[in-house]
């Protein structure tokens, strides 16, 4: 038994099984939810489909395949109107087709045993090459796709000669499966962002001197630098101290001072304020990028103190 069903129940694993037979080769993912409860989305269809642990009666399996068959109908309905059904009458599948149909369905099936391991080694991967860019992912899948197809041929008996068009249709095929199943690459960059994020703050902890050091040295440095060559200008430096002040005042006190603003002064500053704060964050990155260079530390094993 594949260790992805271990979770699943005994009714839940017929179902899958059921829902899979039903649809073939159109893609669909499942994942058990917090409630115990399974949860199936099918390509092209809206409506997601839940069931329990356990069926409520004896036609709860059967009611729940009616469920999606009602579903598939009218897309069905939907995709005929959209595509004219052609006079041309439809070719017989030679054993061939037939053969690497059974095959694109196994393929499937296995990815979807597997959907787990194959998103943490797509993960793992953006971690652990330097130069992971926005064809990662693709290449990846292509790359798994390309392997499975080769050891699914290289396994069977016969050795009948596939043509290129015919494997390149199964491979998209499988592709729009696996692209179902797996996140988007946006997934990917946010869930990194939110790791250099928590990097960030592990540094800053473990690390104040080395973090602080550098943006005082430079803020001193700034300050020497502007006293030589504006000398003549304390009010610049006063409204400094004012804004501080300001920012440490209690908030009906602050309120009332920014009131005395107009509105258009006031939506300046909070742009500018906004601005200043996405500067100070890619800053704050930046000098983070610089350490981990430095130290020789890569994000994999930054990750790995973080887990």
């Amino acid at each position: 038994m594949s260790n992805h069903l271990k979770a699943y129940t005994g009714y839940q694993k017929r179902v899958i099984k059921g829902v899979a037979e039903l649809l073939e080769e159109r893609p669909f993912s499942y994942k058990k939810k917090n409630n115990n409860h399974l949860e199936i989305k099918v390509k092209g269809i809206d409506r997601v489909f839940y069931t329990s642990a356990t069926p409520s009666d004896h036609r709860a399996y059967e009611n729940f395949l009616s469920d999606i068959k009602i579903e598939l109908r009218k897309l069905s309905v939907e995709e005929d109107d959209q595509n004219p059904v052609s006079t041309l009458p439809e070719k017989p599948k030679d054993a061939r087709q037939a053969s690497l149909d059974k095959i694109t369905r196994t393929i499937i099936k296995r990815i979807r045993m597997n959907i787990d391991k194959i998103q943490k080694d797509e993960y793992d991967a953006l971690l652990s090459h330097d130069t992971a860019n926005e064809e990662t992912i693709p290449k990846l899948r292509e790359a798994l796709i390309d392997r499975e197809i080769d050891l699914a041929l290289k396994s069977k008996h016969d050795a009948d000669y596939f043509p290129p068009g015919m494997i390149k249709q199964r491979k998209l095929a499988i592709r729009d499966n696996l692209d179902f199943m797996l996140p988007p690459i946006a997934y990917y960059h946010e869930k990194l962002k939110d790791r250099l994020d928590q990097a960030c703050s592990k540094f800053k902890e473990d690390q104040p001197d080395e973090t602080q050091n550098p943006h005082s040295d430079h803020g001193d440095k700034e300050k020497e630098e502007s006293a030589l060559v504006q000398p003549d200008k304390p009010t610049e430096e006063k409204k400094g101290m004012d804004l501080k002040a300001l920012a440490k005042a209690k908030r009906n006190k602050r309120l009332s001072e920014i009131k005395q603003l107009s509105k258009s002064e006031i939506a300046s500053l909070i742009e500018d304020f906004q601005k200043a704060l996405e500067q100070k964050h890619e800053e704050d990155i930046l000098d983070l990028v610089t350490q981990i260079k430095e130290k020789g530390v890569t994000l994999a094993e930054i990750q790995e103190r973080l887990e």
